[in-house]
């Protein structure tokens, strides 16, 4: 979905967000999905963060390192 859209963000800072970590973690995904991301990763210079809206966990996190980025980008 995103290749569709990239174009609008091109020379943005993207973060990409895995969510629902609760349910499974990064590291629990197969090699071909971590690559995928990866690639996503490098290819568009993003940063990439994960959280769980049910525990809390990198929720701060998440918002934490988005105001940093935004305040660099401007």
């Amino acid at each position: 979905m995103f290749n569709g859209v990239k174009e609008l963000f091109r020379g943005k800072p993207i973060i990409i967000v895995l969510t629902k970590t609760d349910i499974r973690k990064y590291d629990d995904l197969e090699e071909d999905e971590k690559s995928m991301l990866e690639q996503l990763k490098n290819e568009n210079q993003a940063t990439i963060l994960t959280l769980s809206n049910k525990t809390g966990t990198g929720v701060f996190d998440v918002k934490k390192e988005a105001c940093e980025i935004l305040q660099k980008y401007r």
